[in-house]
């Protein structure tokens, strides 16, 4: 199984950095790293530049011009440039645990999308996490600064009990998912109709539901820190859930503007 690790990011270079930074500590590295680059104009590709060369996998570089917040259609590119037939998808605000990877890879299942544990740290927490200062990987359950602390617990023997798998797509969230390439082609992938914040990711897993995939909620694996900033605008909000709920009404499986259109 070949693995590719699918990273969005819009003008935020130092988070980027401190997530690479996590990948570094991986206990198993994915074969890819894909940056899906929604226009970022504050020197992240620069950044890449100088990283490529002592980073322990590849790093590929996929750039859309800033045209506003696309970040469905930045996926389609991405996961059109993957090689990996698994792909990881997580937000370039998500420091992860030293056994990520391995641990996403360990609960990849056929016909199944995996949602990822989210750990929230605080102000004070983030800032030294993206400044380099301290690394969530060394973390007791007991540390101050974070926010839905159990979902910090890291355990495989806990895992297998309480990770549980049902079709609907209640607690989705897009920063921490993955699955499989021929699937997310099947359905034409995210709908670029979706501009500015929300919604796209219930959309996508609707339409995944749709087609048979169930999804598998992993607890005590599968753990990403989420390093805080400021919200995004939720201008659209309302235009994007009335997407999301015809995809629901009508039980869509494939967006008439996905992977194919870009």
């Amino acid at each position: 199984m070949k693995t590719s690790l699918l990273i969005s990011t819009y003008n935020s270079k130092s988070y980027l950095k401190a997530v690479l930074n996590s990948i570094r500590m991986q206990t198993v590295f994915p074969d890819e790293i894909i940056i899906a680059d929604d226009g970022s104009s504050d020197g992240t590709a620069e950044m890449l530049i100088n990283l490529k060369d002592t980073f322990p996998v590849p790093l590929i570089h996929v750039y859309q011009e800033d045209n506003g917040f696309r970040l469905s259609r930045i996926r389609n590119l991405a996961v059109k440039a993957a090689s990996g037939d698994f792909i990881i998808m997580i937000d370039g605000d998500m420091f992860l645990t030293q056994n990520f990877i391995h641990s996403h890879i360990k609960n990849a299942e056929k016909g199944v999308l995996t949602q990822g544990a989210r750990v929230k740290m605080k102000k004070e927490l983030s800032f030294r996490v993206k400044d380099g200062y301290e690394f969530p990987n060394l973390f007791s359950w007991g540390i101050k600064g974070l926010r839905y602390r159990k979902h910090a617990i890291n355990s495989p023997l806990l895992a297998r009990i309480f990770t549980s798998t049902r079709n609907d797509i209640k607690n989705i969230r897009g920063c921490n998912l993955a699955f499989w390439k021929q699937d997310y082609e099947s359905i034409n992938g995210f709908d670029n109709d979706f501009g500015g914040w929300g919604r796209e990711d219930s959309d996508f897993a609707q339409r995944l539901v749709n087609n048979g995939i169930k999804i598998k909620h992993v607890r005590c694996g599968c753990i990403g820190y989420h390093i805080w900033h400021t919200g995004n605008s939720q201008d659209n909000l309302d235009i994007n859930h009335e997407l999301l709920l015809d995809t629901i009404k009508n039980k869509k499986v494939r967006c008439n503007n996905g992977i194919d259109q870009v």
